[in-house]
């Protein structure tokens, strides 16, 4: 979900440095970027967007080390380290960009983006808050801090986020995704079913909406039907099965396994006993 930032540098690079903007966001960062660190940040970009974040991030430095006191090219670089699964490296960047610009909306919600991917959604919560604050119509805050309002438990607010962002963006499939995770949440399964159908007209490549529709068809009494979503999210994602996301159904699974070992314990027994049973008729018949 980086569109936004996507549209938003373009934007910025495409207009004449003349033109007003307003004060803490990327836009106006760049803008106020000296010309070389602006090539290349440019640059950086075009590597970005053929998912090239190690080439990106090659520029996005040198164009720090071209402007130090911007919080432009930190962020951008915050950007390349969250593509590379390296959110420590990126809290540190947008750490430094906080600390030239406090109130620049696109580097809080980068830094929440890296917190949810370390795996900490209450200061990823803090930071999608505080970019809404500042900037209440950020493209993405919205859906993120659903995201991590649902990491968190609070399914009805989570649910609220994603509205928004679907209101915004009605072809968003994963927004559609979450918020089926959510209506299932909360007891509204038929409603969930729809989501993720919905979700997976827009993207059938998503292996957690097909595993949110198989829980939502178990629910609704199709155990049939889940088995088939469950094997489709294993095939367009292997490890699918070893992360967690199909807790539920290996709950099902594991129960339904322990109970047949169960039965079949219990009939060992019997027949070992009936066995024992007959081994000491036999051996009294042979005393006898």
């Amino acid at each position: 979900m980086r569109l936004w930032l996507i549209v938003l540098v373009a934007m910025a690079l495409a207009v004449p440095l003349a033109m007003p903007v307003a004060a803490s966001d990327m836009k106006s960062a760049i803008l106020a970027l000296p010309a070389p660190a602006r090539a290349e940040v440019e640059r950086g970009w075009r590597y970005l967007n053929v998912a090239d974040a190690r080439g990106a991030l090659t520029h996005f430095e040198k164009a720090e080390q071209l402007a130090p006191k911007s919080p432009a090219p930190l962020v951008c670089s915050a950007v390349a380290y969250n593509e590379m699964g390296q959110s420590t490296n990126a809290i540190i960047r947008l750490n430094r960009a906080l600390k030239l610009d406090p109130l620049m909306a696109d580097a809080l919600y980068e830094r929440g983006r890296a917190r949810l991917l370390k795996g900490e959604p209450g200061t990823a919560l803090e930071d999608f808050e505080a970019t809404l604050k500042i900037d209440p119509t950020h493209p993405d805050a919205a859906y993120q801090r659903g995201y991590a309002r649902y990491q968190a438990g609070r399914y009805n607010d989570a649910m609220a986020d994603f509205n928004v962002a679907i209101a915004a963006h009605p072809d968003d499939a994963m927004a559609l995704c979450w918020r089926g995770y959510c209506r299932r949440k909360v007891g509204q399964t038929r409603a969930a079913l729809d989501d993720f159908e919905a979700s997976l007209r827009l993207n059938p490549h998503h292996a957690h909406t097909w595993v949110g529709r198989g829980l939502a068809k178990r629910e609704l009494g199709d155990e049939a039907g889940a088995q088939a979503d469950f094997k489709q999210a294993i095939a367009l994602d292997p490890d699918m099965a070893n992360l967690g996301v199909l807790s539920e159904q290996r709950q099902f699974t594991l129960g339904l396994a322990y109970g047949l070992v169960g039965i079949g314990f219990a009939v060992a027994l019997l027949i070992a006993g009936y066995l024992m049973v007959q081994a000491r008729r036999s051996r009294r018949a042979r005393r006898i």
